[in-house]
């Protein structure tokens, strides 16, 4: 893999064209790419783009650099038409700065499930942003409302409380839940190798599995950590194939868990790292 590549800009204005012409070249800097060429039209034409992906297909260039996922689409079900028709196959990193996304992103990853999140709540971003400064204009003193000093205060009092739960937490040592899960994909891991796999990580890592799980509903998981606090730590499984097919599913599991101070652990460590960023991201960037 080289350092070359190549810049998508969309705009209608020559403002718009340097501001994105700035952060694409910044970000370039940043990453150490070089750039080759850039390929600039106005929303709603294709042209560039068809220009382009001759040029990086003759050139043997694979870093394709655009400002944020609106440049290639309007909607989400365009914008995954075009990566897995255009990028996808053809091993071409689409890199995105306002998602943080370089190439470095790729390696190791589930990059085709991390790209395609990433992309989704990026434009669930977009399509709610207005709504929610409508919304603030119009109700100018909800934080005010909502937030006053004598509940952040009341928050503060509770802190010492919450120091002496957690040093008796810690005394029972680091514990676990595991949960393991049969699917049916090729060369998929069976419950054995998954429990083995996750006894040796727990090993490894210093934390003492309390119980396994085996195809159950979250529900009952979740009914079980419950059950067990303050002395749960991880919920661990081997990776997010093997608990959920459903981001929504996984992602609503993890708020809960947060607010359990519990973390949620794989044993595949390439994808312990994805699932984090995935998470910390959405976690960030977005109010669910």
């Amino acid at each position: 893999m080289n350092n070359k590549a190549v810049c998508y800009i969309k705009a209608n204005t020559i403002d718009e064209i340097s501001k994105q012409q700035k952060e694409l070249l910044y970000f370039s800097e940043k990453f150490g790419y070089t750039i080759e060429r850039f390929f600039i039209e106005k929303t709603g034409q294709h042209t560039k783009f068809n220009e382009m992906l001759t040029y990086i297909k003759v050139n043997k260039i694979d870093k394709v650099l655009i400002q944020n996922v609106t440049i290639l689409a309007d909607r989400m079900v365009e914008f995954l038409e075009i990566y897995e028709k255009h990028f996808q196959p053809k091993k071409v990193f689409l890199l995105i700065p306002e998602l943080g996304i370089n190439a470095d992103t790729y390696n190791g990853l589930q990059s085709n499930f991390f790209i395609q999140t990433l992309a989704s709540y990026a434009f669930y971003k977009k399509e709610h942003k207005k709504e929610k400064e409508e919304f603030y204009l119009s109700h100018p003193n909800f934080l005010h409302d909502h937030y006053s000093s004598n509940l952040f205060n009341e928050e503060i009092s509770t802190f010492s409380e919450k120091d002496k739960k957690e040093q008796e937490r810690m005394k029972k040592g680091v514990r676990a839940v595991a949960f393991l899960k049969t699917i049916d994909q090729e060369n998929s891991k069976t419950i054995p190798e998954q429990q083995e796999a996750i006894e040796n990580f727990c090993k490894n890592q210093g934390i003492t599995v309390i119980n396994f799980f085996t195809n159950c509903k979250i529900k009952e998981l979740e009914e079980y950590v419950e059950g067990e606090l303050p002395y749960i730590h991880h919920v661990v499984f081997y990776n997010q194939n093997y608990f959920s097919s459903d981001i929504n599913e996984l992602y609503h599991f993890h708020k809960k868990q947060i607010k359990n101070n519990v973390s949620l652990l794989t044993v595949n460590d390439a994808f312990q790292n994805s699932l984090k960023v995935l998470l910390d991201y959405i976690d960030t960037n977005f109010l669910l």
